[in-house]
């Protein structure tokens, strides 16, 4: 590996939305990576970087210091040890991408609608800039700040790690296909590898790619039908009376004694009811409907889904369950129909 290369120096830059804390949080995501509080840069003052004063210009400047930030200076060999020589523009999104993943698994971890839209490199004399435009937001679609801590850091990296450790899939289908990479000046254009493959993906898989939607997603009639499609993902096994099943395996995975299965099952039935009027054209009843009535479906939803993808992620005989194919799966849904505790393990 050339030394010269691996002693350049680097500087990150990430501003977090959704998240307040007290005090920095080292070594986060990555080894030297420090999570500054909102406003609270401890004496490393990015308005006043000449770099990024010609590139955001000050107004953006003083924005990005009252935000809550990821912040990394030292040496480009880090990440090449750890990533790879590649081109430079792909190993920085790679870097992009993991720092992102780990404020978006603290949805599931301490329901925080963490998340970074964009993140700035400063690296040999220029600015390079990554935006997702990603915004995220509550159940009731809106935005918000949540407090953390160290802890709900380390458990969504464990989390992560768990995913990572566990994903049955090639790994390619989580990154770029950067043959399909498009240039404008400056500006590179990236494609997900998902997005140019077979479409195989297993439930899990898509289960998280149509949550990141959900969580994108404001208006509540879309949102709720994007939870429905998660737990379709994740419980849906064939083509016929699929609310219902969809209905019934969310309460029996879910669990708990029979009156707290009943309400889980007719809390699926009403997303579904309120999914089905929306996408199929009809218009949703005023008086059934009402905002305060979609914002409390739409919490509901979220959390049995927070509830299945923490058990999920913490226990991997709960993953590999999900990795069944349909025959398996559905058979096993038949046969614990009329049982108090079933276990849902492969």
């Amino acid at each position: 590996m050339n030394e010269l290369k691996n002693n350049l120096e680097i500087e990150i830059i990430a501003p977090v939305n959704g998240i307040i804390l007290d005090e920095p949080i080292a070594d986060i995501v990555f080894k030297g990576m420090t999570l500054y509080p909102k406003g609270g840069f401890y004496g490393l003052d990015v308005s006043k970087n000449p770099l990024l004063q010609s590139e955001l210009g000050n107004q953006a400047l003083r924005d990005l210091s009252q935000h809550t930030l990821c912040y990394y200076k030292g040496t480009l060999g880090y990440f090449l040890e750890k990533f790879g020589d590649d081109e430079t523009y792909k190993l920085f999104n790679t870097i992009y991408d993991t720092i992102g993943e780990i404020f978006e698994m603290m949805w599931v971890i301490d329901d925080s609608c963490a998340a970074i839209e964009n993140c700035y490199f400063i690296f040999q004399s220029e600015v390079t800039s990554y935006y997702s435009f990603q915004r995220e937001y509550y159940a009731d679609g809106q935005l918000g700040l949540k407090k953390i801590d160290e802890g709900s850091i380390i458990k969504s990296q464990k989390t992560i790690s768990n995913f990572n450790a566990w994903f049955p899939v090639d790994k390619s289908a989580l990154k770029y296909d950067y043959s399909k990479t498009k240039f404008f000046g400056n500006t590179a254009v990236m494609t997900p590898s998902y997005s140019t493959q077979k479409y195989t993906h297993n439930r899990i898989f898509r289960a998280m790619l149509t949550l990141r939607s959900a969580r994108k997603e404001a208006f509540l009639p879309i949102r709720i039908s994007y939870y429905v499609m998660v737990l379709e993902c994740l419980f849906n096994t064939g083509k016929d009376e699929i609310t219902h099943k969809i209905s019934e395996r969310t309460a029996q995975y879910l669990g708990g004694s029979i009156s707290n299965k009943q309400d889980i099952f007719k809390k699926v039935k009403e997303a579904y009811n309120i999914r089905s009027k929306f996408v199929h054209g009809q218009t949703l009843s005023k008086s059934e409907h009402t905002y305060e009535k979609l914002v409390k479906t739409s919490e509901i939803i979220d959390s049995f889904l927070r509830e299945i993808l923490k058990r999920v992620f913490r226990d991997k005989k709960r993953f590999d369950f999900f990795l069944q194919d349909n025959t398996k799966l559905d058979k096993y849904f038949n046969e614990i129909l009329f049982q108090d505790n079933p276990k849902f393990e492969k």
